[in-house]
């Protein structure tokens, strides 16, 4: 069981004041009831009106904090590894060099695809980013089910925000190694990227990288693209590459380059790799010797982590009983 949002149990705090009210109030009914020389047991009745509103605050946080059950599956051997694929899908990834050649987010798609194909012992998750990061699998090692997302899901335009956020994803990427149980064995991610930030984004981005570093994640970088430049390909309404160009207001071609130091910095300051596209050989060789050692494989380890349910909806059961003994309970209530 784990908390999807820890910092509302700060309101806690309120429970002590409410108390401290609650008290403050019976003494001053209880001094005025004296007064009038009414009888009663006023206290009985403050007690089970102190309880059942604490009750009711504190059933009402628990939901605010969200319990989260995790959820796991077993049968079969757990994989060796888990690992997130990190894809730019900006507008700069439909560039190539010639019109012949494969744009850059399909040779983006070809590389996952062998290494998927290749590290049969790993388990893979693929997420986006353009102006927003985003999720688009969960962890599995179904090869068809990942191709079916890469072929599918993996394209410009699939996060409707046009623009490039790389500091925005990794940050997201490492709430998620804190936060995220599906994360907890991910130790590599795998970025897939022309390495473009802007000049307002070089401070986000070094504190981005410091924080995937601190949780504990490697960023492998595989620079895609031409350091030289290339011309951006317009994509059609319907998704195809056309033979146009992007171009400014003034009719200039828009090119995009591959910035390679970007990369490098990442990978070097995160304990990681840096890979040119054309080296998957090495980057498969290298997310092999990632795996851990067969040995440590046992049948018991075949549970793994699957999903998490919200079990907030179980505090409403004494929340409801206590709201429904003040509504009935007349004398408390009033």
């Amino acid at each position: 069981m784990r908390l999807a949002n820890p910092a509302a149990l700060q309101l806690l705090l309120l429970v002590p004041a409410l108390l401290l009210l609650l008290r403050w109030a019976y003494r001053r009914n209880a001094r005025f009831l004296a007064l009038l020389r009414e009888g009663g047991d006023a206290r009985t009745t403050y007690t089970v009106y102190a309880a059942l509103l604490t009750v009711m605050l504190v059933c009402l946080i628990g939901i605010a904090a969200q319990p989260q059950l995790t959820l796991r599956a077993s049968g079969g051997q757990a994989p060796r590894g888990d690992y997130v694929f990190l894809v730019d899908v900006s507008r700069s990834m439909m560039a190539r060099s010639s019109s012949s050649q494969p744009t850059n987010l399909e040779l983006a798609r070809g590389i996952i695809g062998r290494v998927i194909q290749d590290v049969p012992e790993g388990r893979f998750a693929i997420a986006a980013y353009a102006a927003l990061p985003f999720s688009l699998s969960s962890f599995s090692n179904d090869a068809a089910y990942l191709d079916d997302v890469v072929k599918n899901g993996l394209f410009v335009g699939v996060i409707p925000r046009a623009g490039s956020n790389l500091p925005g994803a990794l940050a997201l990427a490492a709430r998620h190694k804190h936060e995220d149980p599906l994360w907890a064995k991910v130790t590599q991610v795998v970025l897939l990227a022309d390495g473009n930030i802007t000049r307002a984004q070089e401070d986000l981005f070094g504190k981005a990288v410091e924080l995937v570093n601190a949780a504990g994640l490697a960023i492998d970088a595989v620079g895609i693209g031409d350091p030289r430049g290339q011309r951006i390909n317009v994509v059609d309404a319907s998704g195809n590459v056309t033979e146009k160009y992007e171009t400014l207001p003034d009719g200039t071609q828009v090119v995009t380059a591959l910035r390679e130091d970007t990369l490098r910095r990442a990978a070097e300051r995160t304990g990681g790799r840096y890979f040119p596209q054309g080296d998957v050989a090495d980057l498969i060789e290298y997310l092999r010797s990632t795996l851990a050692p067969r040995e440590e494989q046992t049948a018991a380890e075949a549970s793994i982590v699957v999903g998490s349910r919200d079990m907030s909806w179980v505090l409403l059961v004494p929340f409801t009983l206590a709201l429904g003994i003040l509504l009935w309970d007349r004398r408390i209530m009033w």
